[in-house]
């Protein structure tokens, strides 16, 4: 029998419409958030505006009648977003259309090893990765994302796509950045600082984060100057345009890419994977309620959720931080409130369409570049030193392979060099005793 209090927590499924007006007011706002992040992750990823939009409303459908968590809304993440446009420039081989047509029949094949990993016990998985390790990679992304954004804030091409190829190709571009582009950019990520420590003091304002603010006006005062097309979102004047369509036939017929092809997959699934549960655990620590996701169930439904974005043209699918957060503040009480999202982000999607295509790419880069910000803050770097000088080398020796190599090897030799120093400084240990 049901204790008192566990039988006041908001249940999902059936039982759960009977919050239906929180749900939807929280899913409402979660959607105006979720709408410009969507299509700045999708840009970052190196696929289609859409594909952000997609991926959003196709997992927050799908979701909510599958997932074993009650708080967390489905979505693109800023996380994948390197993964992605890695993965996506290798295939293409630099054309990033063909690339995007070659990643959607691995995202639905992650997705169908995401089902069986369900079947695993997930905390066995995660544990094979130490803690330092993780916070590295996930540090090196946000590093990636922010240096990323640099040509779309300046408004200017670069020849280079890589971090340390964009941090040399800089000084030459710096003086050939489009002034009117840069100073929006700049506006909006002062925007962004002026609403932070405004939502501080007036609290009504927290129930969006501050890029939300910054964002609409930085939009607005964009419209005062003639900008042209290519420095402005673009999408599809028939939203079933966008919808591509996961075809597994090149891939078979490129045997040349099967190496760059298992590599993009595995990076998939891992990182995907893992961010999944660890975000899974950091909304549950933020659930007024306490309740404690299913995370076998959970890594289900974004298996299932991946499936489905990746065959109708999306990327892939992760329970997101900042939409999440937006939808516990705005009084979300279960999986209902990510379906109200999907639903209004949908009928956004249809009858707004016209006004996001006057979106400046360089404002959505401020957005991500504010959000890269918080994967990389400087408590991970401080947190890591405090835990010892061998956790600080792994977090920087993982920091640098990352941004080096690829997420993939960074993963990989950041847990071979903590393993093997940890095991030197166990037989250390040993012969001092």
């Amino acid at each position: 029998m049901e204790n008192t209090d566990d039988s006041k927590k908001p249940l999902n499924g059936l039982k759960g419409l009977i919050h239906w007006k929180q749900d939807l007011t929280a899913g409402a706002i979660v959607a105006l958030v979720s709408m410009p992040l969507s299509l700045a992750i999708a840009v970052a990823s190196g696929a289609p505006p859409v594909a952000g939009f997609i991926t959003a409303i196709v997992s927050s459908l799908i979701f909510p009648f599958i997932g074993g968590t009650y708080l967390a809304i489905t979505s693109p993440a800023a996380g994948m977003a390197p993964v992605l446009y890695e993965s996506i420039y290798s295939l293409g081989n630099g054309d990033m259309v063909l690339g995007y047509k070659l990643i959607l029949p691995l995202i639905v094949l992650a997705g169908l090893f995401q089902l069986l990993l369900s079947r695993l016990k997930v905390s066995a998985i995660t544990n094979l990765f130490p803690p330092v390790v993780i916070s590295g990679i996930i540090s090196a992304i946000g590093i990636i994302i922010l240096v990323k954004q640099i040509p779309l804030l300046l408004g200017v091409s670069f020849k280079a796509h890589s971090v340390i190829g964009i941090l040399l190709e800089l000084p030459s571009r710096l003086f050939q950045g489009n002034l009117i582009i840069l100073s929006i950019g700049l506006l909006t990520l002062l925007l962004i600082i002026i609403f932070h420590y405004l939502s501080k003091r007036f609290v009504k304002l927290k129930i969006l984060p501050p890029f939300s603010y910054a964002l609409f006006i930085g939009t607005l005062v964009s419209l005062a100057f003639p900008l042209t097309s290519k420095y402005l979102l673009q999408l599809p004047s028939d939203p079933l345009e966008s919808i591509v369509f996961a075809d597994i036939t090149p891939l078979l017929a490129k045997k040349e890419l099967w190496g760059e092809l298992l590599k993009a997959f595995i990076s998939i699934l891992l990182i995907n994977s893992i961010e999944s549960m660890a975000t899974l655990q950091a909304i549950d620590n933020l659930d007024p309620y306490e309740r404690k996701s299913d995370q076998k169930r959970s890594l289900f439904g974004i298996g299932i959720s991946n499936i489905a974005s990746g065959f109708l043209g999306g990327i892939t699918v992760i329970p997101e931080a900042i939409r999440s957060t937006v939808g516990i503040l705005a009084g979300a009480r279960t999986q209902w409130a990510n379906f109200w999202n999907a639903v209004i982000l949908l009928i956004g999607w249809l009858v707004l369409q016209p006004i996001l295509t006057h979106i400046p790419l360089t404002v959505l880069a401020a957005v991500l570049i504010v959000s890269s910000l918080s994967l990389c803050k400087p408590a991970k770097w401080i947190s890591a030193w405090k835990e010892g000088k061998i956790s600080f080398i792994v977090f920087i020796s993982t920091i640098i392979l990352t941004i080096k190599i690829d997420l993939l090897w960074g993963l990989i030799a950041g847990c071979a060099l903590s393993y093997f120093l940890r095991f030197i400084e166990s037989k250390c240990a040993d012969r001092k005793s």
